[in-house]
């Protein structure tokens, strides 16, 4: 009620126009911009790689730890955490959010020496 009494709206042409084709609020105009597909597509499989390698050579698997070394958000740290633990590189996280690292030394395609000490 307060609202209405306030006046009609004064609506931004910018914000509410669709000229970009990118869509409507349900076809993807925003969500594209935030998600976009390079993200998550191949691109996402040479993180994946770094990440395997990071988490191999430092011998310390969390999510947090991935975020800082890779420099990347929380979510896509915990997706390829989430990876590694469907893969059988790293085991399941404990109370305090650290993972066991299930494979040794660099056997991932990533093509490191794998020594076994």
């Amino acid at each position: 009620a307060h609202l209405k009494q306030q006046g009609r709206p004064a609506y931004l042409d910018a914000v509410t126009s669709d000229e970009e084709g990118g869509g409507d609020a349900a076809g993807g105009g925003v969500d594209a911009a935030v998600f976009d597909a390079g993200s998550f597509g191949e691109a996402g499989g040479d993180l994946y790689d770094q990440a395997v390698q990071t988490v191999l050579r430092d011998k310390k698997a969390s999510t947090s730890y991935i975020q800082r070394r890779l420099q990347i958000g929380y979510n896509r740290a915990a997706s390829l955490m989430e990876r590694m633990e469907r893969e059988g590189i790293v085991g399941p996280a404990n109370h305090a959010g650290k993972r066991e690292i299930l494979l040794e030394g660099g056997g991932h395609g990533g093509g490191g020496d794998h020594d076994d000490d």
